[in-house]
């Protein structure tokens, strides 16, 4: 691989998300890479095909979607990356009906890369704000004021 972790994590955002390109999981994910914080708690991901089954899904539930990495920071081999990501909600995904709906969800993923793959990736994303945005839960009160 030429490049650095957080070149490597860019393009998986790229290919993987941005892109939608099935190949790139194969070719990015170690074969026993770990995957973990896609949804359900405490589970993992193992390998590629594992991955690609939470994947597919997200992929048909926000067919439209961007998602832009907004800091990395690389330290030996691993990277943490804080992302935004802009989707449209044009499918099925925890039950509610597609709303068509622009919705923005932010995250951070946390990786250890080696021999060019990912090996185990750790993410937490607002998965509250996304379920409120598709209209799968009532709107939340803030604690604080909004600025």
């Amino acid at each position: 691989m030429t490049g650095s972790h957080a070149d490597f994590m860019r393009r998986w955002f790229d290919q993987v998300w941005n892109l939608g390109r099935a190949e790139a999981i194969e070719a990015m994910l170690a074969p026993n890479g770990r995957v973990h914080g896609l949804g359900e708690a405490d589970a993992v991901a193992t390998g590629p095909a594992e991955f690609r089954r939470f994947w597919a899904q997200f992929c048909e539930a926000f067919p439209t979607r961007r998602f832009t990495v907004e800091d990395v920071v690389e330290s030996g081999d691993k990277v943490a990356v804080r992302w935004r990501a802009r989707l449209i909600h044009g499918g099925f995904f925890q039950d509610p009906a597609p709303t068509e709906k622009e919705i923005v969800v932010t995250g951070i993923a946390f990786a250890h890369v080696r021999d060019g793959r990912l090996q185990e990736g750790w993410n937490n994303w607002d998965s509250l704000e996304l379920a409120r945005q598709i209209e799968a839960l009532a709107p939340v009160k803030p604690i604080l004021p909004r600025a």
